[in-house]
């Protein structure tokens, strides 16, 4: 399962394996391992790595079924995300609001298309 999911992440991204291994620090015949059917699974330090490169939790990149995937765990946060909410949570509740609404003008068309229980969760 992590072979298939690595494989499948990295050519969403649309990298090639070289890319990648150059990305993690690893030889590319390692990626070519671990997305081949052997048993062959990187080390922990590696698979950190490999989460992080593509922005997704562990537990999916091992395989665990996303209907089982806890909201907590679902996503790494990017710096830039992580600097972003930093900076949200130490903004007074006046502060908060603005951000609030700016988010409801710039995403009107995604929120209305793509997720109406966004306006809840903004809100």
């Amino acid at each position: 399962m992590f072979g298939d999911r690595l494989k499948d992440l990295r050519k969403q991204k649309g990298i090639t394996q070289e890319q990648l291994a150059a990305a993690i620090g690893v030889e590319r015949s390692s990626i070519g391992h671990y997305e081949g059917k052997s048993a062959n699974t990187p080390s922990d330090d590696v698979k950190i790595k490999i989460a992080k490169f593509f922005n997704v939790s562990l537990d999916y990149l091992l395989g665990m079924p996303e209907d089982e995937i806890t909201d907590e765990n679902r996503y790494l946060l990017s710096e830039d995300e992580k600097k972003l909410v930093d900076t949200y949570r130490d903004m007074n509740e006046q502060g908060k609001q603005y951000i609030r609404q700016t988010m409801m003008m710039a995403a009107p068309i995604y929120i209305r298309h793509n997720n109406d229980s966004a306006l809840e969760k903004i809100d």
